[in-house]
């Protein structure tokens, strides 16, 4: 447990995101010194997700064990369906209508995130699983979200 938190605290992302809603709360700018450099950063991450999922689907095996298939199937199923029917679901509940809910229902279709593979891969935790998920779940997801968004009629 030591082990984890240690590792859960070495994340910039668990002191950077409370930061930033101070800052933003409070109206605070960020000093340009900053806010170029972090903009470089900003702007290189998704080509750099893209290039390390790239390498992992280059170097995986594109075979699963037979219970890993039907996690695969189960991951991409839920993401991809029912994903935006809890989401439809739960802004009915709440009686939101309007873009805003069409826009929050197609938000939740999209397929798996590339940061999933990220962590995998840096954690050495099922990176397989993870590239082979984010893989399928961008491929069908091609078919998936064009539905929803027939469903929600934008």
């Amino acid at each position: 447990m030591r082990m984890v938190l240690h590792t859960i605290a070495g994340q910039p992302v668990i002191y950077a995101i409370p930061l930033a809603l101070v800052m933003r709360g409070l109206e605070i700018p960020l000093p340009g010194f900053l806010a170029a450099p972090i903009g470089y950063v900003a702007n290189t991450f998704i080509g750099l997700a893209l290039v390390t999922l790239g390498v992992q689907l280059g170097s995986m095996k594109w075979s699963l064990p037979t219970g890993k298939m039907l996690d695969l199937t189960l991951s991409v199923t839920l993401r991809l369906l029912a994903g935006p029917a809890i989401a439809a679901l739960t802004l009915w509940q709440l009686g939101m209508e309007g873009l805003v809910a069409k826009a929050l229902i197609v938000s939740s279709a999209v397929p798996t995130s590339l940061s999933s593979v990220l962590l995998a891969v840096e954690f050495d935790n099922e990176p397989e699983f993870s590239s082979q998920a984010v893989f399928f779940s961008t491929l069908l997801s091609t078919v998936t979200v064009t539905g929803v968004i027939m469903l929600v009629n934008i």
